[in-house]
């Protein structure tokens, strides 16, 4: 055993290594400034709440030498991500897999394309896999030990309760994982609902983290999601009810797109020549080892299922499909630790086992540069450059994915332009509605002060031209935003710069969400163009928006509805024919094209 702890040593020091050369430095997309922002200030972020994450990448956080909370809680990230490798060779080498192929496996999964973009920027997936893998562990260590079997049900409950808390996904693994960890035969049937107690009790435990965000959120202001004033508020935080309208029954042709999506997706993880040994693998762990058979299987199955029914943003789906992807680096172990037991037969074992091993870094290689995120500076930059164009004293009211969550990080938590205010008008943040007040409260309080502030004087910029709150006022383009100006009143545009300079020697990471913030700049630039009467300049400029994030549906709408308003109805009708071929669910841009067709008199086609 000596001998595996230190190759599992050495393991999580070669995927450390590569996790931080491949490190964002910076804030990152999406929700990433949020996380950061919420565990960095010890805050409640998004739903479900992520309490393990948010402590213990704090701690890990305070000891980094780092340049900014952002560095510091990637790495962070990167730390708790680079454990999964250790802890899958381990497990592997419990269920009596070569070194081999144990460390190939692991190498494969930390080395996956979706995981490792997960692990170097602020995310919770890591330590949510890592979990899912100890808890695997145990359900299987609490099957086959006997007199210790009480024990480990009460590690593999409160292991689970603590993954559930981490992510969601980590529901799909516990059903077949604990039906494992029960089930020892029929003449031990006696035993199973102590057994049972003993998972609910472990599990009860772990899951206690969450009593974390209840007690925080209470504590006042930091950075929190929203309001989390009552036990059904808490509810519906840590079990997503966001997201439940998202899982619907799909129809035939977007459940088939989805499986295209999910075999790109798997193809682009490993090298192909690994992919047979998966399936190859699936096979013998039914025939060798059930209960591991059962566990990865089930867990799996389920995983496909629900991912597959899952309907919120299908370009970031992928990180849905991570304990799909472990299920699958499992029995790539398997299949590989077989080929090699073949191959030992003809060639010496040396050279076997180099062959397998080429196999685990042939996965690093190909996918390393792929995921760098070691040169990605344009979130930060983009919101930098949004801030610095404000006037003095100004007020910023934020509004969807895009940039709020890098501005609100960057404005709280580094500090910068402490001159002005900046709301987010869902409450996702900075809120100008009381937290313990309902939605509905908050919704109409928010609009009534979002108006109230148009009548202070002071500059009130928007992020997204979205409802504007009096209808004595037009939303004006302003850089990276947009200027709240009273209608029939001259208003002379702030000599800021174009925002497509702000993409001049920048990195060429593609990234969908990296994709959409470079498209933002062309857009705002397209709109400040449709400002200046530039017609024919601004069209060339929506169009370039379009192709630079081409699986961005809201960006096609939008575009499309603009190009509409401007009479340009062929064009319009061939950006949201697009729109509609990157998502097929959503009725909106159907309604558009219906829309655009029967103003160009194709009625039959409409």
């Amino acid at each position: 055993m000596r001998r595996d702890y230190a190759l599992a040593l050495a393991l999580f020091a070669l995927t450390m290594g590569a996790y931080l050369a491949t490190l964002c430095p910076l804030v990152y997309i999406e929700g990433s400034g949020e996380l950061i922002g919420a565990t960095w200030w010890l805050g409640t972020p998004h739903p479900t709440g992520y309490p393990l994450y948010v402590l213990v990448a704090r701690l890990l956080a305070v000891s980094m030498p780092t340049a900014s909370p952002a560095a510091a809680i990637n790495a962070a990230t990167a730390l708790l991500s680079s454990l999964a490798a250790p802890a899958l060779y381990l497990l592997l080498r419990q269920r009596r897999l070569t070194r081999a192929a144990a460390g190939s496996a692991a190498l494969a999964l930390v080395g996956g394309r979706t995981y490792w973009s997960q692990a170097v920027v602020a995310e919770v997936y890591g330590l949510f896999v890592l979990l899912a893998i100890l808890v695997l562990a145990c359900c299987l260590q609490a099957r086959d030990r006997g007199p210790m079997q009480p024990r480990w049900m009460l590690l593999s409950g409160y292991l689970g309760g603590m993954a559930a808390t981490c992510h969601l996904q980590a529901v799909l693994l516990l059903p077949p994982a604990f039906c494992v960890a029960l089930w020892r035969g029929r003449q031990e049937l006696s035993r199973a609902p102590g057994n049972l107690f003993r998972l609910l009790v472990g599990g009860a435990g772990g899951a206690s983290l969450i009593l974390y965000l209840l007690v925080r959120n209470d504590l006042g202001a930091g950075f929190h999601w929203g309001g989390l004033h009552d036990g059904g508020a808490l509810w519906d935080h840590v079990t997503g009810a966001l997201y439940r309208p998202s899982f619907v029954l799909l129809p035939p042709v977007v459940l088939v797109a989805g499986l295209a999506r999910l075999g790109a997706q798997l193809v682009s993880e490993w090298p192909s020549f690994l992919l047979p040994t998966v399936f190859w693998g699936g096979v013998l762990v039914w025939r060798q080892d059930r209960s591991l058979a059962i566990a990865v299987l089930g867990a799996a199955a389920l995983n496909l299922i629900v991912g597959l029914g899952y309907h919120r943003d299908p370009e970031g789906i992928h990180v849905f499909f991570l304990l799909l992807l472990t299920c699958c680096c499992i029995l790539m172990g398997v299949g590989v630790d077989d080929l090699g037991r073949r191959l030992r037969r003809r060639l010496p074992v040396t050279v076997v086992n180099c062959l397998i091993v080429a196999g685990g870094f042939a996965v690093l290689g190909v996918n390393f540069r792929e995921v760098d995120r070691s040169s990605v500076i344009l979130p930060d930059a983009y919101g930098r450059w949004l801030l610095a164009e404000l006037p003095q004293d100004a007020v910023l009211l934020t509004d969807g994915d895009d940039a709020s969550f890098i501005i609100d990080y960057l404005h709280r938590i580094e500090g910068v332009r402490p001159d002005i205010e900046v709301f987010n008008r869902m409450g996702r943040g900075a809120d100008l509605a009381p937290p313990a007040a309902s939605e509905a409260v908050k919704a109409g309080l928010r609009r009534r002060r979002e108006a109230a502030l148009l009548t202070t004087g002071r500059p009130v910029h928007f992020l997204v031209p979205r409802a504007m709150p009096s209808k004595e006022f037009d939303f004006s383009p302003w850089g990276l935003s947009y200027r709240a100006t009273r209608k029939g009143e001259e208003f002379a545009q702030a000599p800021v710069r174009s925002p497509v300079t702000l993409l001049a020697n920048l990195e060429t990471v593609h990234d969908p969400w990296l994709d959409k913030l470079k498209a933002n700049c062309w857009y705002m630039e397209a709109e400040a163009l449709r400002s200046q009467g530039d017609a024919a300049a601004a069209i060339e400029a929506y169009l370039r928006a379009a192709s630079l994030a081409p699986r961005s549906q809201s960006l096609h709408y939008n575009i499309s509805l603009i190009l509409l308003r401007m009479n340009e109805l062929e064009t319009a009708g061939m950006i949201a024919k697009k729109a509609i071929d990157i998502d097929r669910v959503r009725r909106g841009p159907y309604e558009l094209a219906v829309l655009i067709l029967t103003r160009l008199g194709q009625h039959e086609e409409a």
